[in-house]
């Protein structure tokens, strides 16, 4: 490795890792490797440019929290999560389309029996989520774990709350029988903006953009025997549906809210008629 100079220094790394066992992983930090030099040269990369990119993944090491991660919110402004998402979703036709994880996922959520209430006391106007969950033959899958998460009427997840008294909000999961059917009372999402306080943040003002989100529901789905689905549901008339600050709308995630006065309904989902419903069937891949 001596008399190292820029056009055989990234050789020289790849050498160093011909010994690596796992080719998975070989194959990935070859091609890191050299997608980054290339960066580097294309740009002409300087000193104090490559210091702040230090400092970004210093500061964002620093703001990140067990309910707040930060490298994810800069995945997703980046647009890469979702280029994630659809590169898993390669050769899929069938199933629900995946989409944005986000930052604020914490596991833990209380279980809701079927008709359980996802929304706790929050104000919002109140909305019955319900539908199925399938596999790619349009059969019920029993047993499939549905985790639910949400902001709350006032814009913030449960853990952005951070005054004394906050308490778990706003997420839960749920079990479905052998009809593949779910169902929580809730209420209709609200847009937001991705926390901006952090890197992520500047990254958004120095380029102009905004931090917007549309509202949406977040859902997990797990299953013995299936891929897992993450996935998420937007109003389709939201003011941000095309502007999406993570890039995670897809067009078969927009659902209708309904206006519906079923007085049995209501009455099964603790909820006021006339209410706002959203019936939506999950899909399901076999793995």
């Amino acid at each position: 490795m001596r008399n190292l100079q820029e056009d055989n220094i990234t050789e020289a790394v790849l050498q160093t890792m011909e010994g690596t066992e796992d080719p998975r992983l070989k194959e990935i930090m070859t091609s890191l490797v050299k997608h980054m030099h290339a960066f580097a040269r294309e740009v002409g990369l300087q000193q104090d440019e490559w210091m702040r990119g230090i400092q970004y993944l210093y500061d964002a090491g620093k703001i990140s929290t067990p309910e707040r991660n930060e490298f994810i919110l800069t995945s997703d402004i980046l647009g890469l999560s979702s280029l994630v998402d659809m590169i898993k979703g390669r050769g899929v036709t069938s199933g629900t389309e995946y989409s944005a994880l986000g930052p604020f996922f914490v596991g833990g959520a209380p279980e809701v029996p079927l008709k359980g209430n996802l929304a706790g006391d929050d104000p919002g106007t109140e909305v019955v989520l319900t539908g199925r969950v399938l596999n790619e033959q349009s059969e019920p899958v029993e047993g499939a774990r549905l985790d639910f998460w949400q902001t709350q009427s006032n814009g913030l997840y449960d853990v952005q709350e951070t005054h004394e008294g906050a308490v778990p909000n706003l997420r839960c999961h749920q079990f479905t029988g052998a009809d593949g059917r779910y169902g929580v009372r809730t209420v209709k999402p609200v847009s937001y903006t991705v926390p901006d306080d952090g890197p992520a943040g500047e990254i958004l003002r120095a380029t102009s953009r905004t931090a917007w989100r549309p509202a949406h529901y977040h859902i997990w789905i797990n299953a013995d025997g299936y891929l897992p689905l993450v996935t998420e549901l937007f109003p389709g008339d939201d003011d941000w549906i095309d502007r999406d600050a993570v890039f995670a709308v897809r067009d078969s995630l927009r659902v209708d809210f309904d206006e519906t006065a079923d007085a049995d309904e209501a009455s099964a989902y603790g909820v006021t008629a006339p209410y706002q419903k959203v019936e939506y069937d999950f899909v399901l891949v076999a793995n």
